[in-house]
């Protein structure tokens, strides 16, 4: 819920995206986050961490002045969330 980014620790090559846990969670609490991209250079959304246990992620090595678009899944006993909003 509320993916954004996180300007205290983004920079030229990194960038920090922070999020809220969800309203909702089908019952069972969450277990993990799931971040993925999109990769400028192929033009299609990666897996780029999973078994993320906390609500806040920097991606590190990105090519200075590309634009990253990045949403976030929470994983449940149930299986993995709809995608948050992209940032």
């Amino acid at each position: 819920l509320n993916l954004m980014n996180d300007s205290t620790v983004t920079l030229a090559t990194q960038i920090g995206i922070k999020w809220e846990i969800g309203l909702q969670n089908g019952g069972a609490p969450v277990l993990d986050y799931r971040v993925t991209f999109l990769d400028p250079a192929a033009g299609v959304f990666e897996i780029l961490q999973s078994g993320i246990t906390v609500t806040s992620f920097v991606a590190t090595g990105l090519t200075a002045g590309r634009t990253y678009t990045f949403e976030v899944q929470s994983r449940n006993v149930y299986g993995f969330s709809a995608y948050s909003n992209q940032v």
